[in-house]
C-alpha cells in the first residue's frame, strides 16, 4: 500500500512542478525523489526517467547518484 501511495505522490509532484531538484529543495535534498524513483517499481522508474534526465541536464540534480 505504501509503495502505491508513494508512487502516486511522486507522480503528482513530477506532474505539478517537474523534478524537485537543488533549485527547489537545495543541495542536501536534491536526491530524495531520485532515490524513491530508483527503489520503486518499473512503472515509476520509466515514468520518472525523463524528469531525472532533464534535471541532470539542467544541473538541478547531480549525475553521480
Amino acid at each position: 500500500i505504501f509503495d502505491k501511495e508513494n508512487s502516486e505522490k511522486i507522480k503528482e509532484i513530477l506532474d505539478r512542478i517537474g523534478y524537485p531538484g537543488r533549485s527547489t529543495v537545495g543541495y542536501e535534498n536534491e536526491s530524495t525523489v531520485f532515490l524513491v524513483i530508483q527503489h520503486s517499481n518499473l512503472e515509476l522508474m520509466e515514468y520518472g526517467l525523463p524528469f531525472v534526465q532533464k534535471a541532470i541536464s539542467n544541473l538541478d540534480l547531480n549525475s553521480t547518484y
